[in-house]
């Protein structure tokens, strides 16, 4: 597992076959719910894997393993953190990366695996705005720019717990973003803006 530092953000990656699968009844009680009722075998697989990882992400922030499943709550918006408030976290994965981001705010990430994406996503997902300047774009930037802009926008979703209901026009000057491109994918970590 890999880790690095924004601020008070720390972000961990894993590729999927690198996770250390641990006993279902370790997992908090959701993920457990997740695997239980997948449709196929390499669902449940996948629950698992996810729940690991998360379960190593968050021991290795909090400097503990603990024996017991971690106990998860959900804001109104279906937003998971920790029961007793140590930290808030967001899971995302595309493909076979992981992507954990874990601090003491509240906090979204997501990550894309760079893919040539169908071009008229674009009207989906951008502002008027951001589309006037994916136009502008040269031909040969325009997916990844749209892969990176895509990875803003969800983190925001995931911070406010809105995902994709979050809307185009959403001003995202009232959030701290931070992107990079590691390992062939677009990576994004945002939290509130203080001031």
């Amino acid at each position: 597992m890999q880790r690095f530092s924004w601020e008070n953000i720390t972000i961990y990656t894993e590729e999927r076959e690198r996770v250390v699968l641990c006993p279902t009844e370790l997992l908090e009680t959701v993920r457990r719910k997740k695997v239980e009722y997948a449709r196929s075998e390499g669902q449940k697989k996948e629950q698992r894997e996810n729940g690991a990882f998360l379960r190593q992400a968050l021991s290795d922030y909090l400097g503990e393993l603990p024996a017991e499943p971690l106990s998860v709550c959900y804001n109104c918006y279906g937003k998971p953190y920790l029961e007793d408030g140590r930290c808030f976290y967001s899971l995302s994965h595309s493909e076979e990366l992981l992507v954990c981001a874990v601090s003491d705010v509240e906090v979204g990430a997501d990550v894309e695996v760079c893919r040539p994406l169908r071009q008229d996503i674009s009207r989906k997902i951008l502002s008027d705005a951001e589309y006037e300047s994916y136009l502008r774009l040269p031909e040969e930037e325009k997916n990844d720019w749209l892969i990176r802009v895509w990875t803003e926008k969800e983190s925001i979703g995931k911070l406010l717990g809105t995902g994709i209901r979050t809307p185009k026009e959403l001003d995202r000057t009232e959030f701290a973003l931070r992107t990079w491109k590691r390992d062939g994918a677009w990576l994004t970590a945002a939290k509130r803006r203080t001031v």
